[in-house]
């Protein structure tokens, strides 16, 4: 895996559970990365997670079909890591 952006006070970050619903490793890969980073761009998900963008967009698409993740302005992020912000 390729840490060029590592998440910042790893001790303080608080990962979601995987919803049991995902069943590829691919979707639970991207959706613990999402539920403990910022929002994310394609490029950035695929050069942290060194997983092809031709995987990654219909990962994104299911996980976002399933209301785990949002897509704004070309960034994704998690659901519940979208509502704790709002709420902080």
């Amino acid at each position: 895996m390729n840490s060029q952006q590592p998440i910042s006070n790893q001790s303080e970050a608080t990962v979601e559970p995987v919803p049991p619903s995902l069943d590829s490793s691919t979707s639970k890969l991207v959706y613990v990365y999402l539920s403990s980073s910022e929002p994310a761009t394609i490029d950035e998900l695929h050069a942290a997670l060194d997983v092809e963008k031709l995987t990654l967009y219909p990962v994104l698409n299911t996980l976002i079909a399933a209301d785990l993740v949002t897509q704004s302005e070309g960034r994704y992020s998690c659901q519940n890591h979208s509502m704790i912000e709002m709420t902080s």
